[in-house]
């Protein structure tokens, strides 16, 4: 009797917890500091978090089956008083789901919290611009080696010139030296001084090209660590930790829940058990 109440009382348990399973997944995401002014308190974060708008969109980006009104049942954000850190929350019987549920509603949080701190997102698109432009002046600057070899090339050098400026001369003394009529000779060194002229006016301006361009990175470089270090020093909204997928149930603890389980029975079994001897040993007298 015991053993067999021990048997079906497991079994039980062990069936109700299976349909019970939860399992949930976490993502944390830093508020800066004019964010927090806004979502300081969980209220505040819910009504974003799981707002219609906001989870519809995960629902579409993730092309998940869930109704809005089941996310709305599955979502929590919380935060603790006066921290600038939420932990966005998701409860759900699916384990491949919840993780992924958290990590989009934490980007499309996110993406709200920058219209309420604009300071930080234009700092962001300079950032941004600033290192568009780095990129395009390397590409005019210097000469990409397609080999494994990483090392740049300048590309606005004076190599081309100079040697264009070499052959001239180079022609202009065979001109001279020919033995051709007077007139004849006249016009070609004229033509060759003119064109040797142009070629030694064109080199400075392509050296101070290149020197402003120099300059023109130089100042780049120094606006986009500026940039860095005024995103680094002032804490902005951004995703700490994304959510992972559970490996095992938060809720209920089977094992737990079992053990209890297989006590109870045991005691209440043994209750019976001895209740049944005694009424038996009654009747018998």
């Amino acid at each position: 009797m015991i053993a067999f109440f021990m048997v079906v009382t497991m079994m039980t348990t062990g069936l109700i917890n299976i349909r019970q399973i939860t399992y949930e997944a976490s993502s944390t995401v830093m508020l800066s500091p004019v964010a927090l002014g806004v979502f300081n308190t969980p209220t505040a974060l819910n009504e974003v978090i799981v707002s219609d708008t906001l989870l519809t969109e995960v629902i579409n980006k993730g092309k998940f089956k869930y109704s809005v009104l089941e996310l709305k049942k599955m979502v929590h954000a919380e935060n603790a008083t006066g921290s600038n850190i939420i932990a966005i929350t998701v409860s759900a019987p699916d384990k491949t789901s919840v993780h992924k549920i958290a990590n989009l509603a934490a980007q499309r949080f996110i993406a709200y919290a920058k219209t309420v701190d604009p300071e930080a997102e234009k700092t962001a698109a300079q950032l941004r611009i600033t290192r568009a432009t780095l990129k395009w002046l390397d590409e005019i600057l210097y000469k990409q080696n397609s080999g494994k070899s990483k090392i740049k090339q300048p590309l606005l050098d004076t190599t081309h010139i100079d040697g264009e400026i070499r052959a001239a001369k180079k022609e202009l003394a065979q001109a001279e030296n020919k033995d051709i009529p007077a007139s004849e000779k006249a016009i070609i060194v004229f033509a060759l001084n003119q064109r040797l002229a142009a070629l030694e006016e064109q080199r400075p301006r392509l050296i101070d090209q290149k020197l402003l361009l120099v300059d023109r990175e130089q100042s780049l470089l120094a606006q986009e660590q500026t940039l860095m270090n005024n995103l680094e020093e002032g804490p902005r909204t951004k995703i700490l930790t994304a959510a992972v997928r559970p490996t095992t149930p938060a809720s209920p603890n089977i094992t737990a829940n079992l053990i209890f389980a297989a006590l109870a029975a045991l005691i209440a079994g043994c209750g019976l058990a001895i209740a049944y001897e005694t009424v038996g040993q009654g009747a018998a007298l």
